[in-house]
């Protein structure tokens, strides 16, 4: 178990090796970069951390229960659920705009094929995320507010869906991402709305 100190130090290292990979790329960074930057020993980051790998995917786990606890906070702001479906989605498409999300596309495109486990991993991180959207279409369902359906799996297409919008920068510029969201959400609600 972590001690209160281990556990600043850990986190320390998360936000400095995130820098560095912003900076140069994942592929770019050593471990040997990220001992010079956060002025930490070799060793205390392999205690910490068993590879770089490890270090990313922990990086990713950190990003993502901040996601959680801020959605916990934004979440009171929409008691109805309509309206809570639009918040969590614009929180979500917000999540794009972190640094890391570039640094993610890079580690993706460049993952072995032994790489299982840690794709595993990944898949798991970005599974609570999509649990807040089950959650919200199971409530709707609940409240006869939405039509039923399988509120796991629409809560995987609409991600998607959401992911989508974030990846064609092009068509849906950034500035418009919340536009674009908030018409998508619409889209959707109209769909599944109990008539």
């Amino acid at each position: 178990m972590s001690t209160p100190k281990g556990s600043v130090k850990r986190s320390m290292i998360l936000d400095q090796a995130l820098e560095l990979f912003v900076q140069k790329g994942y592929a770019a960074t050593s471990m040997e970069d990220i001992v010079k930057h956060t002025g930490v020993s070799k060793g205390s980051i392999y205690y910490h951390f068993s590879s770089k790998d490890d270090l990313f995917v922990s990086m990713v786990e950190k990003i993502n229960r901040e996601w959680v606890e801020e959605w916990s906070e934004i979440r009171r702001q929409f008691p109805e659920v309509g309206s809570r479906l639009m918040g969590a989605s614009l929180h979500f498409v917000n999540s794009f705009q972190s640094p890391l999300t570039k640094v993610a596309e890079e580690f993706s495109m460049n993952m072995q094929d032994g790489y299982q486990e840690i794709h595993q991993r990944l898949i798991e991180i970005s599974m609570v995320q999509i649990e807040v959207f089950t959650e919200i279409f199971r409530e709707g369902m609940e409240q006869q507010v939405f039509t039923k359906a399988d509120s796991s799996r629409l809560a995987v297409l609409f991600t998607s869906m959401l992911s989508g919008l974030t990846l064609y920068p092009q068509v849906f510029p950034k500035d418009g991402m919340h536009q674009h969201t908030q018409e998508a959400v619409a889209v959707l609600l109209e769909g599944i709305k109990k008539k």
